[in-house]
């Protein structure tokens, strides 16, 4: 797990986690939140020498983006961050549980997510991670963040990216508006922002399942009965639809979950069409 220093593109790939890991974290009320950026040297050394044992979570990429990431820190530190997810007192010295080990990974997958739907809108790509178990050891260290606050003793996550991640994303570029040429230089990647969506990710949007849809003249719907069977315009094995807001975002199977009709997703719309929620409807 030898160190190599990102490039631009890289580092705001870095930024964009630690933006949405700085909003997980205040959401659950840890005081004067800090995630730093750090440099591949100050994060990937002393993690494969831990006697504490080290947590790796790792992450299959799909879409512009290729090979593996994973996220690097040691049993003890991750032990922390699962007892702040879950509003525990914090204490490395006790037992790195599996239920504990799970919500640490549990996490960092829905960091990932929300990463990810940040880098498609500024990108303009699609892109993708899923939660995978990939071998040990086989990436470089590209760079890292460190998690602080009150009461929060610091926390170091070292970034691994594999040489087939790292060469897809660096082949991508950020979208900037054309500049006249004596204007002033190109942002670097610290300054271009990306969405700022903090306020918004917990606002609730009703949510739709549709299995389908058909046209009913009024005399059919007047006459209609107890017993009466509407034929609708989808077969048994398409898929359903969820709206949200009014508004196609996945289509999937249909489950029962503890007696409830859920949906498995199959597909996606992009991270910007869903991103739209946030406009309103023409």
């Amino acid at each position: 797990m030898s160190p190599v220093e990102p490039n631009a593109i890289v580092s705001a790939f870095l930024d964009a986690w630690r933006h949405v890991i700085s909003h997980l974290f205040s959401q659950v009320g840890v005081k004067s939140i800090k995630v730093e950026l750090l440099d591949a040297a100050a994060c990937g050394e002393p993690l494969p020498s831990s006697a504490g044992g080290v947590f790796r979570a790792a992450f299959q990429s799909s879409g512009s983006l290729r090979g593996t990431l994973a996220w690097v820190t040691t049993d003890p530190q991750a032990l922390q961050l699962s007892q702040a997810r879950k509003s525990e007192s914090l204490n490395r010295d006790a037992e790195f549980s599996p239920p504990h080990r799970a919500v640490a990974a549990e996490f960092l997958s829905q960091a990932a997510e929300r990463t990810m739907t940040l880098w498609e809108a500024k990108t303009e790509k699609k892109a993708g991670l899923s939660a995978t178990t990939g071998p040990e050891g086989s990436g470089s260290v590209c760079g890292g963040l460190r998690i602080s606050g009150e009461n929060f003793p610091a926390v170091t996550l070292a970034l691994e990216l594999s040489n087939e991640f790292r060469d897809s994303l660096q082949q991508m570029s950020l979208p900037s508006s054309p500049r006249n040429a004596a204007g002033p230089p190109p942002p670097t990647a610290e300054e271009i922002p990306l969405p700022s969506l903090d306020l918004l990710f917990d606002v609730e949007l009703e949510a739709t399942i549709r299995f389908g849809g058909c046209q009913l003249p009024l005399r059919e719907i007047l006459s209609m009965n107890p017993g009466s069977i509407v034929e609708l315009d989808h077969r048994i094995d398409d898929s359903a639809e969820l709206l949200v807001a009014g508004r196609l975002v996945a289509r999937g199977e249909v489950v029962v979950v503890e007696g409830c009709f859920g949906l498995r997703v199959t597909e996606l719309v992009s991270a910007r069409e869903r991103t739209e929620l946030l406009q309103p409807k023409a």
